[in-house]
């Protein structure tokens, strides 16, 4: 039973990506393509750094790379481009976490990921708190937060290759969703 929670968790993470992909494709929702190409590094080196550690079950990651694959292909399609900070926090949190898995070992590779990866959104962060934001993504935020949930209560250990990063997408995701309806 724990396991199906668990997919379930990565299943609905999958969906509300691809949700927001459609949104993205079908409105003048802005987002750029450059922070998330660097995010589906930072996830693609979060599944494997994860897998290389002995996490047979990262649902969380093998739903991001995916849905950020297709967010990107969505975002490239469309034409957007830019660079900014964020993007330079993510290119600095995808080194780090490369250095960390190839010096020190999975595990660290595992804890630099998941470091980068919420580094990278603490820019989404700050403006959901300081500017008005479109509370039309509020669901997204929300349901992450729930399929972390259920990621979390389908591992079976207490070990950060298991649990950090689910850990992490949940006090994230759901802090995003307050503050993106407040």
């Amino acid at each position: 039973m724990k396991e199906k929670i668990g997919k379930f968790g990565g299943i609905i993470a999958f969906l509300a990506i691809i949700v927001f992909a459609i949104q993205i494709a079908t409105t003048n929702l802005i987002q750029n393509s450059v922070s998330w190409i660097l995010w589906l590094a930072l996830d693609v080196i979060s599944l494997l750094t994860a897998l290389h550690a002995g996490n047979k079950k990262p649902w969380l990651q093998i739903a991001f790379s995916i849905g950020a694959f297709i967010v990107v292909s969505v975002l490239l399609v469309k034409g957007v481009w830019g660079w900014g900070f964020v993007e330079t926090i993510c290119v600095i949190g995808v080194i780090i976490s490369l250095f960390a898995w190839w010096k020190i070992g999975p595990t660290a590779g595992v804890i630099a990921s998941t470091i980068a990866t919420n580094i990278a959104g603490l820019p989404a962060m700050r403006d959901a708190i300081f500017l008005p934001s479109d509370p039309s993504s509020a669901w997204m935020w929300g349901i992450i937060a729930i399929s972390a949930i259920c990621v979390l209560i389908s591992t079976e250990k207490w070990t950060i290759k298991d649990r950090l990063y689910p850990a992490s997408t949940l006090i994230y995701n759901a802090l995003m969703f307050v503050f993106t309806i407040l």
